[in-house]
């Protein structure tokens, strides 16, 4: 499961990831480059590969988790109430 963020929960950073994923690996640029270098083969392993949908319970319900976001800083940059949290994130 990914971090959550300042903006957008965990659940969210997850379907953009996959979004973005996705939308790399099946532009038509990037497969022709690669089609190009490597073949034939090579391309349509990509088009394999991302014909296939993970199943992520974070995004389908089976995995019941809050959408936490990470404390933001006040406006003089001391630390939230939730400095702990903040800590853990940023090692």
């Amino acid at each position: 499961m990914p971090l959550p963020t300042r903006y957008l929960p965990a659940r969210e950073v997850l379907r953009f990831r996959d979004a973005a994923f996705l939308a790399y690996y099946r532009d038509s640029s990037y497969l022709s480059m690669i089609e190009n270098r490597f073949g034939q083969d090579a391309h349509e392993q990509i088009v394999q590969m991302t014909s296939l949908r993970l199943e992520r319970d974070l995004l389908n319900g089976k995995l019941n988790a809050t959408d936490t976001l990470l404390p933001a800083d006040d406006a003089v940059g001391a630390r939230s109430d939730n400095t702990e949290l903040l800590q853990l994130t940023k090692r």
